[in-house]
């Protein structure tokens, strides 16, 4: 007897432009409360990173990605200069897209790795912290 649903009939579903304003605006109000509370509890400085994926070997930014960078944008503006971003960029002349992605977002191993070593730079750039 199988209990668990068969996973075989799950379909994709395609967000489409309002879903993705939706989760958007949820992302905002959410970046900003914690902004909001972070402050309150005397934090120092507050970073949002803005990692690679697949589109930045295309040259192209969907939608949805010209959406993120608006709102995180603003942020930073609004709460400056608490709030820095930290962009993880990759050469995407030298490194392939396989290398480093599994999907359109996910990392393998390697992109981890080169992730982490781009944030862990930035933060000795950036933050006060490491001064």
């Amino acid at each position: 007897m199988r209990i668990s649903p068969n996973f075989s009939k799950i379909k994709s579903i395609k967000p489409n432009e309002e879903d993705i304003k939706y989760a958007l605006k949820n992302f905002e109000i959410n970046t900003k409360e914690a902004i909001e509370v972070s402050k309150k509890r005397g934090v120092k400085e507050f970073y949002l990173v803005s990692l690679f994926h697949r589109g930045d070997w295309n040259g192209q930014k969907s939608f949805k990605f010209m959406l993120y960078d608006k709102i995180i944008n603003n942020l930073k503006v609004k709460y400056s200069p608490f709030v820095q971003i930290i962009e993880v960029k990759v050469n995407t002349v030298d490194i392939k897209k396989d290398f480093l992605l599994c999907d359109q977002v996910h990392k393998k191993y390697e992109g981890n790795k080169l992730q982490a070593q781009i944030i862990y730079e930035n933060l000795i750039q950036k933050s006060n912290s490491f001064k």
